[in-house]
């Protein structure tokens, strides 16, 4: 027996107008981690490389990044074991490695990310730098794993808003990581090394314009196939356009941008600057997550995915 209708409005095809897939049980505790996660990676990776350049008075900026870093690490970890539905049982997934799964990769990286930003900081704390420094490179390159992989483990779903432009939500995280990354060295600076603000502010902006631009590049796909229903509507367009695209990334790159003009208020601007940028990222991932359960409720949304994907 057909258990399909016919939609007379698009021709879409629907089970009864019922969801095809289930909408997956993650909220705002695996966007925190997201968030969190991303930002201590996309920190790691700044003030390593502020370090490597030997920018002038940025050891007390590098040590406290690195602090900052450990600690996301750990909360990141934290808020790994909170979401699961059996959380006495974590350490099962650091039985076996499957190279396959990115949650897999993920806790492996999440493990090495953490084991390196602790052995960096207390290297660089009882004045060893240049193990500091080699540890604190192998914390950066597993932190960028860090940066890109919940992309991956979102898009590997059937999930509509997150599957119909994979390379592209990659490219929003690990920008986004880099500029909220970037955004607390800068807030960091302010206090350590007033030198390093307009460079570390700076590289949020450049990290804000390719995030911005592979938003835009998303956007026009999911509206090509169909799926940018949920960040469109009511529930969450509001919360997506005016708090993500506008606050979180074109009012952080203005300000960042004219703070290279005006040394009176740079400071300020800066300062304005990196919390809408922090603001924005958490309210991305948080936005994200919930239009992609959304969008899995929608039976058009999926079969327009399924439809272009075959």
């Amino acid at each position: 027996m057909d258990t399909t209708t016919v939609s007379s409005r698009d021709g879409i095809p629907t089970y009864h107008e019922r969801p095809a897939i289930k909408s997956s049980l993650y909220g705002w505790t695996v966007a925190l981690y997201i968030f969190v996660g991303g930002l201590a990676a996309g920190l790691q990776i700044v003030v390593t490389a502020a370090e490597l350049v030997a920018a002038p008075d940025s050891a007390t900026a590098v040590l406290i990044g690195r602090g900052i870093a450990l600690a996301g690490a750990v909360l990141g970890g934290v808020l790994l074991i909170l979401d699961l539905h059996t959380k006495q049982r974590f350490y099962n997934m650091l039985r076996i490695f499957r190279p396959t799964s990115p949650m897999s990769i993920g806790t492996y990286a999440l493990m090495g990310f953490g084991f390196w930003s602790l052995v960096a900081f207390c290297t660089q704390l009882f004045g060893l730098p240049l193990v500091g420094l080699i540890c604190g490179c192998l914390a950066a390159a597993t932190g960028w794993w860090m940066t890109t992989y919940t992309a991956a483990l979102l898009s590997a779903t059937a999930t509509p808003l997150w599957a119909v432009a994979p390379k592209l939500l990659a490219v929003r995280f690990a920008a986004s990581a880099m500029s909220t990354g970037a955004a607390t060295a800068t807030l960091i600076a302010l206090g350590a090394a007033p030198a390093l603000v307009l460079a570390f502010g700076d590289l949020a902006a450049l990290a804000l314009l390719i995030e911005l631009i592979a938003s835009i590049g998303a956007t026009v796909i999911r509206r090509r196939r169909g799926v940018n229903g949920p960040l469109q509507d009511a529930t969450w367009g509001p919360a997506y356009i005016v708090g993500v695209l506008m606050f979180g990334l074109c009012a952080p790159l203005v300000l960042y941008a004219l703070a290279n003009f005006y040394a009176g208020p740079a400071q300020a601007m800066a300062i304005a600057a990196s919390v809408c940028v922090l603001a924005g990222g958490l309210l991305m991932r948080g936005v994200i997550l919930l239009a992609g359960n959304d969008s899995a409720k929608r039976p058009r949304d999926y079969f327009r995915f399924a439809a272009g994907a075959t």
